[in-house]
């Protein structure tokens, strides 16, 4: 069986697909199975991650500051599946012309999965009320037309899952996403590291993430203004909003309490400065998943983020406080609640990528196998 994932939403300094690929290329090299990735870049060329090869599409740049591209017809991303000719393809995005790649596939008798990884009409969340609105009406069908071809849907928690299921009459399915255990787990505190960033009498908040206006990353300024005590923020992560932020910042009178990092290129950096952080602070209301709370969690940090993200559908780990969405006094309650609490100790199993490439492998191995009866599939 050969798995070929294709991703419009892959770039360098991209985040959570890039991350759940490359963990996916790692558990493909383990366990000696077939992959291969289609993603867009700067120049046609093959890589590799572990044994995975990386066939890349030239793509117009789209997002400086994060390096994403965007290939604009479907004839090449078709071109690199014929040369891989896939068992299985996994499609990620809405952009990646699902339809045009779903009859590519169902005329050769090759089963489609997509991956939800986001909801596209929250990209319009920072418009203006009269643009907003047209707009993510228009996204929502797209991301709904992107859901017609494939054999099966996975969303990356129930209440995706759910959402997708009023709009769509697919096969969906439920696998939460998983972080490096190698990577993300509790370190010993590192002082000469936190007192680079806070001094020892101060609450040291963390962020990690995408800097989008969709994101609502301002809201991390009214949190930190809002709390009782000495507190400082880091946050760690590039984008267009941070220039909101810092005047949003300016205006609450905290500049010299918040340290943007930018974005961090080693994994290690980040989960060491998760380890040595007194808690991670997520925003982002009716987030599909958010890998970022997770991995600060299997570090041993305290998390707050809002019930109706994803992730906090994994609340009874120790550590995690889910608090009522799109409140920043309630996400100051639950900074506040979470510090008077002691760090937690996760159990680094129930969080590990091969929980999650175990469901999909098997959702493959399904797929591929009724496809070769010539059976349906889904």
């Amino acid at each position: 069986m050969n798995v070929v994932d294709v991703t419009q939403w892959y770039a360098p300094k991209s985040g959570g697909i890039r991350t759940y690929l490359h963990a996916k290329a790692e558990y493909a090299e383990a366990r000696r199975l077939r992959h291969a990735l289609v993603v867009p870049g700067a120049a046609a060329t093959v890589a590799r991650i572990a044994r995975t090869p990386v066939v890349v599409v030239p793509g117009l740049p789209t997002a400086q500051e994060t390096g994403y591209r965007l290939i604009p017809h479907p004839r090449p991303m078709i071109q690199a599946l014929d040369r891989l000719q896939p068992t299985v393809l996994v499609i990620h995005d809405a952009t990646s012309f699902p339809r045009r790649l779903c009859r590519w596939a169902h005329t050769r008798g090759i089963p489609v999965v997509s991956i939800v990884h986001s909801e596209l009409e929250a990209g319009a969340a920072g418009m203006p009320t009269a643009l907003r609105l047209p707009t993510q009406h228009l996204l929502r069908i797209l991301q709904s037309r992107g859901l017609d071809g494939p054999d099966a849907v996975i969303a990356t928690s129930q209440a995706v899952a759910a959402r997708l299921r009023e709009r769509s009459d697919a096969h969906i399915y439920v696998s939460p996403l998983g972080v490096d255990s190698k990577v993300f787990h509790p370190r010993a505190p590192d002082a000469d590291f936190r007192r680079q960033l806070a001094e020892p009498n101060e609450t040291l908040l963390v962020h990690a993430g995408r800097l989008s206006s969709e994101k609502r990353p301002t809201l991390l300024l009214d949190v930190l203004a809002g709390l009782r005590g000495d507190a400082v923020l880091v946050v760690a992560g590039a984008g267009s909003a941070e220039l909101d932020m810092r005047r949003r910042a300016a205006e609450l009178g905290v500049t010299k309490r918040v340290r943007f990092l930018g974005h961090l290129e080693s994994r290690d950096d980040l989960a060491r400065l998760y380890a040595n952080a007194d808690c991670f602070v997520h925003v982002n209301s009716g987030e599909t998943f958010g890998l970022a709370p997770l991995e600060a969690a299997a570090c041993g940090c305290r998390v707050v983020v809002p019930a109706d993200c994803g992730v906090a559908e994994v609340v009874s780990l120790d550590g995690f406080h889910a608090v009522q969405p799109n409140s920043v006094a309630a996400l100051i309650t639950g900074v506040s609640h979470a510090l008077t609490q002691p760090a937690p100790l996760p159990e680094l199993d129930q969080l590990s990528w091969s929980r999650t490439f175990d469901r999909e492998w098997a959702l493959y191995g399904l797929l591929a196998g009724r496809a070769a009866e010539g059976q349906h599939v889904a």
